[in-house]
This record gives C-alpha cells, structure tokens and sequence, in this order.
C-alpha cells in the first residue's frame, strides 16, 4: 500500500510525502467512532461521518477506512523532481491503554 498526502492544498508549495506500509482495514466500531470524532475537531463538521456496519457512512455513500503501519516514507517539496528515502520504520510496541488508532 502507498499512501500520498501533502502539507497544503495550495499548487506549487509545501511538501508532499508518500508513505509506504501495510493496510489493513478497520471494522471495530469503537475505534471508528473515534476517528469519527476526531476528524470533526480537526476539520470541522462538514467531516461529520456515522459509524454503521464497520464503515464510516454519509448522504452520498459509504467509505472504508484504513489502517497503514509505516515501513518506509519520503518526501519532497512540491514542484522537485527528486525525493530523499527515509530509513526503514520498525514495528513499535502498542503502549498498554493507548487507543487503536
């Protein structure tokens, strides 16, 4: 799996990252409601997702959501033709109590 994400959306500026990892689908409604909730506080309530049957659910359809544990990563600012590999990430261990996500 190869997820991409940029630091803005504006054309020509910022940084884009692309992170290479295993994904693997979140279904435990616990864990999406959180991120449910999360996502409402970062981007507001336009993002605002139900948890239904182990997706996040909305007027204009359903989306599955993904876990990615990162393996490697690297970035390069918007625009450049080249990009700097970043080490190898190794598995970290879950601190007990933390949350799935």
């Amino acid at each position: 799996m190869v997820l991409t994400a940029e630091s803005t959306n504006a054309l020509g500026e910022g940084d884009d990252v692309v992170v290479e990892g295993e994904a693997v689908r979140v279904t435990d409604e616990a864990a999406l409601r959180t991120l449910a909730r999360l996502r409402v506080e970062k981007y507001g309530e336009n993002w605002t997702f139900e948890v239904r049957d182990g997706v996040f659910a909305h007027a204009v359809g359903e989306a599955l959501v993904f876990r990615v544990a990162p393996r490697k990563a690297f970035g390069f600012p918007r625009g450049s033709r080249t990009a700097r590999p970043a080490p190898e990430f190794h598995r970290l261990t879950r601190v007990p109590g933390s949350s799935l996500l």
